[in-house]
């Protein structure tokens, strides 16, 4: 009897072990979006095992409308399954689930699984909800007879942050700045009266807090404060 309580006490601390060789995180468990609009959720898988690991996630089930993508995004690429590969003690730091809310309201869900190639019994499953709302017209932070803006959305951004506007006026230019804390430049952006959105991107900067400021013919106008998160 005692070798066979040892046995099952072994037995339980090695599968505990196995279970425990990666870690799965996801910074949000339901993305809300309004309709045509992208958003994105942060992806965080750790090595904890002392050898490296090669990876599989895909999605092994999902509930969706017909308007309506889920895809997996690394480095900027995009596919239903990715492979990865994890150092000993490695986490993923720009992984991303990026889903289109397509054109209509409600609720729907996706479930992923991430497999070791090595050992397919060592798995991790998790769902992600969708929440798609007919989000009312957003409400302008600066309305003058040269332009329209609204704040910048969503916000906190993980890939990127978007602003509507409406030009009713031709001037030499209209642009965004983008600076750090310190005060320093990481994006400039154009505004083309032919237009009336700008995605500015945020995938290459660090989490924290930033600011952009409105430029109307090279006079600073308005400055909003938008977070950066991974």
């Amino acid at each position: 009897m005692k070798v066979y309580l040892l046995l099952l006490s072994v037995l339980l601390s090695w599968a505990s072990t196995q279970a425990q060789q990666f870690d799965v995180n996801l910074s949000t468990e339901t993305l809300k979006a309004g309709i045509g609009e992208t958003v994105q959720s942060g992806l965080r898988i750790r090595n904890n095992d002392n050898k490296a690991l090669n990876l599989i996630i895909r999605k092994s089930q999902s509930n969706m409308g017909s308007t309506q993508f889920v895809q997996i995004c690394l480095n900027g690429n995009c596919a239903e399954e990715l492979s990865l590969r994890l150092e000993p003690g490695q986490s993923t730091s720009d992984l991303l689930i990026t889903f289109d809310a397509g054109l209509a309201a409600g609720i729907s869900s996706a479930r992923y699984v991430v497999v070791n190639k090595n050992n397919q019994n060592e798995a991790v499953e998790f769902d992600v909800n969708f929440s798609v709302e007919e989000f009312a017209e957003r409400k302008s932070i600066y309305d003058s007879h040269f332009i329209t803006l609204t704040d910048a959305y969503p916000n906190p951004a993980v890939e990127s942050a978007q602003v509507d506007y409406k030009i009713h006026k031709t001037l030499p230019s209209y642009n965004i700045i983008l600076r750090n804390l310190l005060g320093n430049v990481v994006g400039d952006y154009r505004l083309p009266a032919s237009e009336t959105k700008l995605k500015m991107r945020t995938d290459d900067l660090n989490a924290g807090i930033y600011f952009f400021t409105l430029y109307v013919d090279g006079e600073g106008v308005l400055t909003r404060k938008i977070m950066v998160k991974k």
